[in-house]
């Protein structure tokens, strides 16, 4: 009945547990982001990032910040301890930005305060276009928009676990007041003159209270734009007596698309795309699912628009856990023919599978009880360890039949062989948990990264012991008596009926039941088991181990010589395989990022993203590109968004789709060396939780002074050509922007009576519009901009002003100068920063790492400033130190654990000298085969060296009784490689 109730519950918990593919990694990090439009990347820089970084500095916890700066926008990055309250931060430094939002120009937008979630990836990528007409005009596209706004992200956002639909290449309606400057100049108007009337048109006050005698009644004006004629009609000023000048007289109004700032597309045709985000702590595949039903509904309701799911990762999600679960069942049934074969009565591999999944649904139990999501990290730790699930009931029923060989009764086997053997069970499930346990302790990335697979392994093998150490006996003695029972029946009818025809007395049957069964389930001395060839090939295998096992102890020089062989290509092994975070698994879609020259205007990169679609229409697979600014939470995507840059998407449903893409880019990227084409990964999960970089190695110089830094960089150079010639460093955001510098000439304006103000309110009005006020149209707030009625194209020399009567040109009033400047400007720890990309790779960095860093130490001390790296290489290296320090945690632990048990320091050294194989053999293989050293390669040497002790115990725990029993050490090394052989390598196998 326990054993039902384990599977029912198991199952129940099953259903139930989350799912995804990583776990969820609470990265402590916030992100602040301010506006300044129209600013350049340097004022944004001095006058938005140094104020935010000097102020936010004090934050309790902060170990980093980073910030870039571009034209228009700035972000900072904070970054805090781990394990700090994320929500006293975000109180802290809300408090932090209105102190110091006073101290921002008065032009700069609010800061935005937002949590920076690395896997904060969009659910689904939705595409809505109408089914009859591909290419809409402004009115269509506007309808599309509002019904997305109103009918598609409310219901979505309804759902339980969907945060927000964010919706990307909308079109966003905006009033442009475009006005003649000659005409109003003309009537003595300025563009102060015609914002202050068009604002004060749309005013509501809610002046105060009326009183009347008992009574009292609420006063409130009101003054609304109710349409865009009563706009139009706006008198401005009286002129000629009864005559009123309105708007529509100086000015052209008129409902208009406000300058995009994203868009997106399909196979070159403009489309609209909604992203759709999850809670925090929602569950991605299950908010899909749930989202599924709703698009459906609304396909149903709305059949002339078309709305497709473009992109999503919960299908590949889900497909990796099935895979895993998969493995799993097949790991289970491979290891169960294992004991079939090795143990030729039927009932003893059902004896043993039983704890197969006996502890594989206690353990999803539990996880369901302590909330462990079922990711691929928990489910390959489990999925590692399903043959360790059997290694307790395997040695403890062989130990059990090794009882019943000498002559001892089936209960009384069962107890001692139990017993006798718990000590070794016991020691070798704690030691085998001591190897992943100490990941929950770990601190930083790895401790949340890895802590799924910790307790999941852990709870397992817990579970694995109780059911060796409670269940198994109860079902060899439940199992035996049955057979036993049958065979005991069986000989009473033949001794019965030999009694009747000899004369033989059959009253005692019961006496003779009691008697030892000489034949136990698991002799192998039997005829019949030594005809089988599994049997035969068992017998000559532990025969020719145990010759081996005498030559090894005449000639322990041998074994030693061979042994530092093995570890001195191991050595050779770790160093030439392939290192990386995470293996790259089969293509399933291709991902660029392309930067355009930094003025390139959106409507220019739509163009030219048109154009690259259009150039891959033969690759028989839709493009999807979305580009400009579409999201605005997470640093890392920020960073490498901009007005100038796109990201194409491409599934591919053949593997020679991949090569022909590849192909066709490289034939774009000489054609078109101004355009930068960057891959990206194909799952954006991976590279935001584990952290996306632009390359193996990026150099940081860091100083006050970036000139002098792009000086060091050449110096840098030069040093490092001196070392390697082959080595180069490549700026990281090399892209420039041309900007306009203006400087007034203060007599000029005395002279010409024009202020300061009057000129950049002019400018304004001819640049990006000067914002007036916002119109309530409907449910929605429209903005209303006054623009000049001047050509977008223009030379500022050029540009006259209307004063007075009198047309001056600008350049009379200011000085006007034309500059270059980055496009993006970093920082790093409130120092300003230089990146450059090395060019070196994964596998050169453990080769050259050594030099180039004497490298770096020497310009270092020659030029005074400070240097830094990151990267992948980086990261690989610190990820791998951290794990190596972890191994060398979990040997210590082990040894510890050991040393208790047996109360001895001797027989631990010996088991402990049994772990070094387990890493020869798997650095072996990974060289051989080609495979990467990687985070998950790395957990199965985890399971490998718990393998190797747990078979090293078997063995010294035989010895040791035997040796303190006799005293003979020759004869207790032989018959522990005699006796434990076939356990070791039925545990070895499954």
């Amino acid at each position: 009945m326990l054993i039902l109730a384990t599977f029912i519950f198991g199952y129940i918990a099953l259903q139930e547990l989350s799912v995804d593919l990583l776990p969820d990694v609470d990265v402590p990090s916030l992100m602040v982001r301010a506006e300044w439009p129209g600013a350049s990347a340097s004022e944004i820089e001095t006058r938005i990032n140094e104020e935010l970084e000097a102020a936010l500095a004090t934050l309790p916890g902060l170990t980093r910040t980073r910030s870039f700066a571009r034209q228009g926008i700035g972000f900072v990055s904070l970054e805090f301890e781990w394990g700090h309250n994320m929500d006293l931060a975000f109180l802290n430094a809300r408090e932090t930005l209105d102190r110091v939002r006073f101290r921002l120009p008065q032009q700069a937008e609010r800061p935005q305060l937002v949590y920076s979630d690395p896997g904060d990836e969009p659910v689904a990528v939705l595409g809505i276009q109408l089914r009859d007409n591909p290419d809409p005009g402004y009115q269509e596209r506007m309808e599309l928009k509002q019904w997305s706004d109103r009918v598609l992200t409310r219901r979505l956002e309804q759902e339980d676990g969907i945060a927000r639909a964010l919706v990307v290449g909308a079109v966003t309606p905006e009033v442009h007041i475009r006005y003649r400057p000659h005409l109003a100049d003309r009537y003595e108007l300025s563009v102060s003159d015609i914002r202050t009337r068009v604002s004060d048109a749309n005013e509501f006050s809610q002046t105060g209270e009326l009183r009347d005698g008992w009574y009292r009644y609420s006063l409130k004006i009101e003054s609304r734009i109710a349409s865009i004629d009563q706009l139009r009609r706006l008198p401005l000023k009286r002129i000629g007596g009864e005559r009123i000048l309105r708007l529509e007289d100086v000015a052209e109004v008129r409902m208009d698309e406000r300058d995009p700032v994203s868009f997106s597309m399909i196979d070159g045709r403009p489309i609209l795309t909604v992203l759709v985000h999850k809670d925090f702590d929602s569950n991605l595949v299950q908010v899909f699912r749930q989202m599924e039903p709703v698009l459906d509904e609304l396909r149903a309701q709305f059949p002339g628009i078309s709305l497709d799911i473009l992109s999503e990762n919960a299908t590949f999600i889900e497909k990796s856990i099935n895979n895993l679960l998969q493995t799993l069942l097949l790991g289970g049934i491979m290891a169960f023919f294992v004991l079939f074969f090795f143990l030729n009565d039927p009932r003893s591999p059902l004896t043993i599978g039983i704890a197969i999944p006996v502890s594989i649904m206690l353990t999803f139990f539990v996880m369901y009880l302590f909330g462990i999501q079922l990711n691929m990290i928990s489910l390959s730790g489990l999925t590692l360890g399903i043959g360790l699930l059997v290694d307790n009931a395997i040695v403890v029923l062989e130990n059990i039949n090794r009882h019943r060989k000498a002559g001892l009764t089936l209960f009384d086997a069962a107890g001692k062989g139990t017993r006798e053997i718990a000590l070794a069970v016991t020691a070798s499930t704690l030691t085998t948990i001591s190897v992943f346990l100490p990941l929950v302790f770990l601190g930083g990335f790895e401790g949340a990264f890895f802590r799924d697979q910790a307790l999941t392994l852990s709870i397992a093998l817990l579970a694995s012991l109780l059911v060796a150490l409670l269940i198994i006996p109860v079902l060899v003695i439940q199992f035996q008596k049955r057979r036993k029972h049958k065979q005991g029946d069986d000989r009473s009818q033949q001794t019965a009926s030999s009694g009747r025809d000899a004369g033989v007395d059959t009253r005692n049957e019961g006496d003779a039941a009691e008697i030892p069964d000489s034949r136990p389930s698991q002799d192998f001395d039997t005829p019949e088991e030594r005809s089988s060839m599994f049997t035969r090939g068992m017998e000559h295998a532990r025969e020719f181990y145990e010759r081996m096992l005498a030559v090894s102890l005449r000639r322990p020089l041998l074994v030693i010589t061979l042994f530092l062989a093995a570890l001195v290509l191991s050595v050779i092994a770790f160093l030439y395989v392939p290192k990386e975070l995470i293996p790259q698994g089969e293509e399933q879609r291709l991902r660029y990022r392309v930067t355009l020259p930094g003025n390139t205007a959106l409507r220019t990169t739509q163009e030219t993203a048109r154009t690259i679609t259009t150039s891959l229409q033969n690759i028989g697979a839709p493009v999807l590109t979305i580009g400009g600014y579409t999201d605005d939470t997470n640093i890392s995507r920020l960073a490498d968004e901009g007005l100038n840059r796109f990201i194409m998407e491409i599934p591919l449903y053949s593997p020679d789709q991949a090569g022909l893409v590849r192909e066709q880019i490289e034939v774009l990227r000489r054609e078109h060396p101004q355009w930068r084409f960057e891959p990206l990964d194909a799952l954006p999960l991976f590279e935001n939780v584990l952290g996306r970089q632009a390359a193996p190695v990026i150099v940081h110089i860091a100083g006050m002074d970036r000139r002098a830094s792009a000086d060091g960089a050449d110096r840098l150079r030069e040093l490092m050509t001196e070392r390697n010639p082959g080595w180069q460093l490549d700026l990281q955001h090399a892209e420039e922007v041309e900007t306009w510098h203006m400087h007034f000439r203060p007599e000029r304006l005395l002279r010409y009576d024009v202020t300061e103000s009057e000129v950049i309110s002019f400018l304004e009005s001819a640049a990006r519009g000067a914002m007036v006020t916002e119109w309530l149209y409907e449910d929605e707030n429209i903005d209303v901009r006054l623009y000049q009625q001047v050509s977008g194209h223009f030379d500022p020399a050029e540009i006259r002003i209307p004063a007075g009567g009198r047309s001056i040109r600008l350049s009379e009033l200011a000085g006007i100068e034309r500059m270059s400047e980055p496009e993006q400007i970093e920082r790093i720890d409130q120092t300003p920063v230089l990146s450059y990309l090395g060019n070196i790779g994964m596998a050169q960095w453990w080769w050259q790492r050594g030099g180039f860093r004497e490298t770096l130490e020497t310009f270092r001390m020659e030029t005074g400033l400070d240097v830094s790296l990151s990267g992948t290489a980086i990261q690989v290296e610190s990820l791998l130190r951290d794990m190596a320090r972890l191994l060398l945690i979990s040997v210590i632990l082990i040894y510890m654990i050991l040393t208790i048990q047996y109360e001895n320091l001797k027989y631990p050294l010996i088991i402990m000298l049994g772990v070094p194989f387990a890493w020869i053999g798997s650095l072996l293989l990974l060289w051989v085969t080609g495979l990467s050293l990687n985070i998950l390669s790395f957990m199965g040497i985890l399971v490998l060296t718990g393998i190797a002790v747990n078979d090293a115990i078997l063995k010294v725990d035989f010895m040791r009784r035997y040796y303190d029993d006799t005293g003979d050490l020759d004869e207790a090394v032989r018959l522990a490689g005699r006796h434990r052989f076939r356990p070791v390598i039925m545990t070895t196998m499954t």
